[in-house]
């Protein structure tokens, strides 16, 4: 499926059209618009864990340089096909994730329903979230890169995404 907005084209799989995030999409709207001006406000090279079907890619555009990793082999592929329909030539994309260890893991992207979980797949036995965020800050300051500011989306009270973005701490 595909879902257009100000920003852009976006390729969708029908596997996770149940997901707010792709609901947000196809319904013409911007995902995480607050996340998505700060970071063109501030512009430049640009790197970007976990980019689910691309839904901030296309307003990524005009950043100098974009390297997204998403280890979801559906989510990269469906990132790939919005880089495409988009054109974006600024864009590098990686099938991995980032995280503290070097190696391998298994990805859960089915989750206990028997749906595909897309953009909210986990890596192993990780488990809850806020476990999640903790070990990657730590990953983000053991690599020298410092907290700048968060961000927190919140839609309508339906759901809250905060987001942390990180700068060289060089």
């Amino acid at each position: 499926m595909q879902g257009k907005n100000k920003y852009g084209v976006y390729s969708i799989p029908k596997e996770i059209t149940y997901t707010y995030t792709a609901q947000t999409i196809l319904d013409g709207n911007v995902h995480e618009d607050t996340t998505i001006d700060y970071i063109r406000s501030i512009g430049g090279n640009i790197i970007h864990a976990g980019s689910g079907f691309g839904d901030f890619l296309p307003a990524l555009k005009n950043c100098d340089k974009v390297w997204v990793f998403e280890p979801n082999k559906l989510m990269y592929s469906s990132s790939l096909s919005t880089i495409s329909l988009n054109q974006l030539n600024n864009v590098e994309i990686f099938p991995y994730a980032i995280g503290e260890y070097n190696g391998e893991s298994k990805l859960q992207h089915i989750d206990e329903n028997g749906l595909e979980m897309g953009p909210r797949s986990e890596i192993g036995d990780v488990g809850e979230i806020d476990s999640r965020a903790v070990s990657y800050n730590n990953f983000m300051l053991s690599i020298n890169y410092a907290t700048h500011k968060q961000l927190i989306y919140n839609s309508n009270e339906r759901m809250v995404f905060v987001n942390t973005v990180y700068l060289p701490n060089w």
